[in-house]
């Protein structure tokens, strides 16, 4: 499974790229759109120094094409209804880094 660290809250943006699906996005890809369903979402917990909040996702794209994801600090409370269980939102342009 690849994974992806989702930050800031220009994220979602009206703004449609190219429908993709998530083995075509690379952290160099401009403009895109991914049609993602919420497979898991865990609760927000602490880091270890207790200075920032973070929250796992498990995303699943059309094709089920998988990816972990990670939300920070306001973005948990931001996206709250948007990243819920099993809906299936449409992602354009969001911020990604490659996690190894």
């Amino acid at each position: 499974m690849t994974h992806c660290l989702f930050q800031g809250k220009e994220q979602i943006k009206s703004t449609m790229g190219e429908r993709l699906t998530i083995n075509m996005i690379t952290p160099k890809t401009k403009e895109w759109t991914c049609k993602i369903q919420v497979i898991d979402k865990g609760r927000p917990k602490d880091n270890k120094e207790k200075t920032k909040k973070y929250q796992l996702m498990t995303l699943q794209d059309e094709e089920e094409n998988q990816i972990q994801a990670i939300m920070f600090n306001a973005d948990i409370t931001h996206f709250e209804d948007l990243f819920e269980p099993f809906h299936t939102p449409l992602v354009s342009v969001a911020q990604m880094s490659l996690l190894l």
